[in-house]
């Protein structure tokens, strides 16, 4: 059985949650698949990048709310780049705060609803990743 470790970045500890629930359940995953979940916000972000070694990442972009929204997911993208690169699923509400032309990156538009999460999971529960992220536009 493949173990594949996630690293959850978002601002909002019930959407980690979700995300952990639906990855840890069967969530869209290859019955093959076995899930490492680890969530953290975006100040800890850096550390448990570091410390997990993800597999992949599924990255939210914004910090907080509108008026008050801070793009710190655009930092953390340049530090997995910068430090341990793998493949990243962003999961946001604002997907457009970046533009992300990689084949190792995909946007999921971030939606209160288990299709959206499910999608999350199928795009990051194959066994080979250059097969999942090929797949992307």
């Amino acid at each position: 059985m493949t173990r594949l470790r996630v690293l959850v970045i978002d601002d909002d500890e019930s959407v980690r949650e979700g995300v952990r629930i639906t990855l840890e359940s069967a969530g869209g995953k290859p019955p093959e698949q076995e899930w490492e979940v680890h969530d953290t916000d975006f100040s800890g972000a850096r550390d448990h990048l570091l410390r997990v070694r993800p597999d992949a990442v599924v990255l939210d972009l914004v910090d907080g709310e509108p008026p008050d929204a801070q793009p710190r997911g655009n930092a953390r993208f340049e530090e997995i780049r910068a430090k341990w690169f793998c493949p990243v699923v962003v999961y946001s509400a604002f997907p457009d705060e970046q533009d992300f032309s990689h084949p190792l990156v995909h946007t999921v538009v971030k939606a209160a609803d288990a299709l959206t999460l499910k999608e999350v999971g199928w795009r990051l529960g194959s066994d080979s990743s250059s097969r999942l992220w090929a797949t992307t536009s």
